[in-house]
């Protein structure tokens, strides 16, 4: 209800034309605003005004990770990934939605590689998936 009068809502994308129009919603967030290129954002909207918004954003995610079982007390994780690291570390392009990568896994050994090479466990970090289809899982 709106000022005691019914108020509908029209639910749509929002076209990259228009995507300066999420600019403020962000500001007052304090949330990084991503390039349209790289995300998409569905609006709810009433008399051209935005009533909600929500954003799916690119993120940088680093996996999966092979090693030849020939080679699994020869290579060396950190230095595996220290041609990635030079990549985003030295970048002069639009900064990233997340300032740096993610690693996604379900196996407690690869994840104790990953902190090893100073990558760092957010405990308080929730994982939420919505999956479609069950050919490929992000947590394979």
């Amino acid at each position: 209800m709106n000022n005691g009068h019914k108020t509908s809502l029209l639910y749509r994308l929002i076209t990259k034309q228009e995507w300066d129009r999420l600019t403020p919603i962000f500001q007052g967030m304090n949330k990084f605003m991503p390039p349209a290129e790289l995300a998409v954002a569905s609006i709810a909207e009433a008399d051209g005004e935005i009533a909600a918004m929500v954003a799916l954003q690119m993120v940088s995610y680093m996996g999966p990770l092979y090693i030849n079982p020939k080679y699994t007390n020869l290579v060396d994780y950190k230095s595996l990934k220290a041609p990635i690291d030079a990549v985003y570390s030295k970048s002069t392009t639009k900064p990233l939605i997340v300032q740096g990568y993610l690693v996604l896994t379900s196996d407690e050994r690869i994840a104790r590689i990953a902190e090893m090479a100073g990558l760092v466990r957010k405990p308080e970090a929730i994982l939420l998936i919505q999956e479609f289809g069950k050919e490929h899982t992000i947590m394979d």
